[in-house]
């Protein structure tokens, strides 16, 4: 019990009682010694004219903060943006619109970005994660600096991080569980 209320006073979400869905939910497949770089999400509540491509540059009218389409929203459910330019720059009223497709998104908030990920490894295979926007590997000896990717990491605040940075050493599938 006292583990929880530490918990929930750290990172200001209920640990205990009902049961928070996810609000993005990412699986990454990861080759042996091959790093990726995973945006950190933010979603946008919003009406869509015109169909997103994932992958293409979103630009906010009147702030110019730029994000990377995480998904091709339907005709329900959030716009999720990964990497933003900007957490505080971007508002609940400029318009995004999609470099390549020229969709647009007229938001109803302002985006709200993920601050907790949840990680999970599949086949008990060890994963090293990093919240950077570089190039990983697998520790092959000391790393005293301070900057070394950490193993297996279970639960971490990722408010105000644009990228998290995976490797493992045998291929594997990461899932992370983001929310906000």
């Amino acid at each position: 019990m006292l583990r929880a209320i530490q918990a929930r006073d750290q990172f200001d979400m209920p640990m205990v009682g009902a049961i928070q869905q996810a609000d993005t939910v990412f699986a990454v497949v990861l080759a042996a010694n091959t790093s990726q770089q995973i945006p950190i999400p933010a979603t946008i509540a919003r009406s869509v004219s015109g169909t997103f491509q994932a992958g293409e540059t979103v630009t906010q009218t009147g702030t110019n903060v730029t994000g990377t389409c995480m998904n091709v929203p339907g005709s329900s459910g959030p716009l999720i943006l990964g990497a933003l330019s900007s957490f505080t720059g971007a508002n609940a009223t400029g318009t995004w619109t999609g470099g390549t497709s020229g969709a647009t998104c007229t938001p109803t908030a302002a985006p709200v970005p993920a601050n907790l990920v949840l990680f999970s490894v599949s086949g008990g295979n060890d994963f090293y994660a990093l919240f950077a926007n570089s190039s990983i590997s697998v520790p092959a000896s000391n790393v005293t600096t301070g900057a070394a990717p950490e193993i297996n990491p279970q639960m971490r605040a990722c408010a105000g991080k644009t990228y998290v940075s995976l490797v493992a050493a045998f291929a594997c599938v990461v899932t992370m569980a983001f929310y906000q």
